[in-house]
């Protein structure tokens, strides 16, 4: 238990604090003492005055109208109730609400920081300028945490929340809503409007995970709403919607990290993930992340610039891209650098799927499924250098080509095991200026054909081919079981096997399918997805390797829940799906 502490009691916390360093050898550390607001003080910042490292200042329900300043030392700052709802710290249109200098560890949790307007200052060697920084939280050289927190209606003109200098910012299970959309005295739009970070300070570490950004940004402008200069950003579990501007902006920022989060109905004047005025070696991965009616200038979803003659390296990885409202991805390679984009899904862009614009390096586009979108792959590269691999995609039913081949000069792409059928106006286009490139198509299904080694134009033969929620896997009879080329089979991302679109590995052998590809038993199957007997029959809704009563109980929660995998008539998920499922499951799986 930690010792409460108030003004007629300190003497005696005195006493326990020298008691509690006696021992052997006469050495120890100050005990941790819970200073209470506003029973033992009247005042936040009171209690901060008061305090020594590691004390926690516990806070009783209330509005506190206050401007702290913190300087060397740990604390916890934290509501008595754990409800952010039950404390609120800030003053409406008041300056920063917390300023903070070489403190290690200093944590908010379950409060409320609420309406701060940033404050003139000279921070990060800005040479003589002054500029607003900061309404929620100026940070400089210091560990800061929030957790169980909400952060709102706060601006700046850097920074409309959160402004560090160096140190790290910590966010966990807290809401961040609604800063940067008051404009600051004599500006229009906040620029960073949750975060903006020193690109003169040490690197700072930025860590969001398991929270909710919504509502951020300036709708005029459109302008970045996390925007660091320097650092390191991790982003796990989270969820973006509804804000205006690039989400993630970073400037100079050479780790990013987004895994197993949601970007929702976020729009403005650049794309959700913008990583384009970078310098030096960029690396972005995103991984497991689902994107949903997204806007943005230059992409809905993600776009990426890379510096010029760079070994930066980008991964997207096992993501979800629905109803983009603008193409879903777009990637600019300059001269170096590689990206890989493997087992994604981009179902209804209402542009491009994925977009390479390549001068150099290295592209990887696998194991995905572009279905609906104006159209699925679009490849420019630009120089002999710049080589596209498509490889184990199924790209169908786009309303414009499957494969769009725009100024390819003198690059190179190569398709490989992959399914290109059902689009609109053209299955593979051709390059807009034919000079000196290579296009290499084999062992892959086109409709109407196309030249190459093993390629074929029959039906793909998918569990239920039709619209944009359908259902591509391959049918028991599909042609494309066992018919690839082991050896383009693409590497293994993040995985140590390779696997397909649903997470199964590769080389899965169907044993009443004769081998018809390349390579030994077991041969890689063409498309998205590799067949499995589960996979194939659709009465075996649970993948347990045949037709039973769970599979019923299976359908219906997932019909209930609208998955698409319910649509089995291309109509949309309703209740013919399930008269269609019954008849299936009586007629059992071959």
């Amino acid at each position: 238990m930690k010792t409460q502490i108030s003004t007629r009691n300190r003497f005696g916390t005195a006493i326990l604090t020298v008691l509690a360093g006696c021992g052997a050898g006469g050495g120890g550390q100050a005990l941790a003492a819970d200073l209470l607001v506003p029973s033992a003080f009247t005042s936040i910042q009171a209690a901060i005055d008061a305090s020594t490292d590691q004390d926690v200042i516990v806070l009783a329900p209330g509005q506190y109208a206050e401007q702290l300043e913190l300087v060397g030392r740990s604390l916890t700052i934290r509501s008595s109730t754990g409800n952010p709802a039950d404390v609120t710290i800030g003053i409406q249109g008041g300056g920063t609400i917390a300023k903070i200098t070489d403190s290690p560890n200093v944590k908010f949790q379950g409060v409320t920081l609420r309406g701060g307007r940033g404050e003139r200052g000279l921070i990060c060697g800005s040479n003589g300028s002054i500029t607003i920084f900061a309404g929620a939280i100026l940070g400089t050289s210091s560990g800061i945490e929030l957790d169980q927190c909400v952060v709102r209606d706060n601006t700046a003109d850097l920074g409309g929340a959160f402004f560090l200098s160096g140190g790290s910012l910590t966010i966990r299970r807290s809401t961040i809503a609604d800063n940067g959309n008051v404009p600051s005295p004599g500006r229009t739009a906040s620029v960073g409007a949750v975060l903006r970070t020193c690109d003169r300070s040490a690197p700072a570490t930025i860590l969001i995970e398991d929270s909710v950004l919504t509502g951020n940004g300036d709708l005029s402008e459109g302008l970045d709403c996390i925007s660091p200069s320097n650092g390191v950003l991790t982003v796990r579990r989270t969820r973006f919607e509804d804000n205006f501007g690039a989400v993630i902006q970073p400037l100079g920022l050479t780790d990013v990290t987004v895994e197993d989060s949601e970007f929702i109905g976020n729009g403005g004047v650049r794309s959700p993930i913008t990583i384009a005025l970078a310098s030096g070696d960029v690396r972005l991965t995103v991984t497991g992340t689902r994107f949903e009616s997204n806007e943005g200038d230059s992409a809905g979803d993600i776009f990426v610039a890379t510096p010029a003659f760079s070994n930066s390296e980008i991964k997207v990885t096992n993501c979800t891209f629905i109803n983009s409202r603008n193409s879903s991805i777009i990637y600019t390679q300059d001269q170096g650098g590689s990206g890989v984009f493997d087992r994604n899904e981009f179902r209804g862009s209402a542009s491009i799927g994925i977009g390479v614009f390549a001068s150099g390096g290295t592209t990887v586009i696998s194991n995905s499924l572009f279905v609906g979108n104006v159209e699925g792959v679009f490849v420019a590269n630009a120089s002999e250098p710049a080589t596209t691999t498509i490889a184990n995609c199924t790209i169908v039913g786009n309303l414009n080509m499957g494969i769009r081949l725009d100024a390819l000069i003198t690059g190179t792409l190569n398709v490989r095991n992959t399914i290109v059928t059902g689009n609109a106006v053209q299955q593979i286009g051709a390059p807009l200026i034919p000079i000196g490139q290579t296009i290499s198509v084999e062992r892959s299904i086109v409709q109407g054909g196309y030249p190459g080694a093993g390629n074929l134009t029959v039906s793909p033969g998918f569990v239920n081919g039709t619209g944009v929620n359908g259902d591509y896997r391959l049918l028991s009879t599909s042609p494309a079981i066992d018919a690839g080329d082991n050896a383009a089979v693409p590497s293994p991302v993040g995985t140590s096997v390779a696997l397909d679109l649903d997470g199964n590995p590769r080389l899965a052998d169907a044993p009443a399918v004769a081998d018809s590809g390349l390579g030994g038993a077991p041969v890689v199957d063409i498309g998205a997805y590799e067949f499995t007997a589960s996979t194939g029959c659709v009465a075996d809704f649970d993948n347990s390797g045949s037709a039973g009563v769970s599979d019923i109980f299976e359908f219906l929660n997932a019909w209930f829940a609208s998955d698409p995998r319910t649509d089995l008539d291309g109509g949309g998920s309703g209740v013919s799906d399930i008269f269609e499922f019954l008849n299936l499951w009586f007629a059992g799986c071959p």
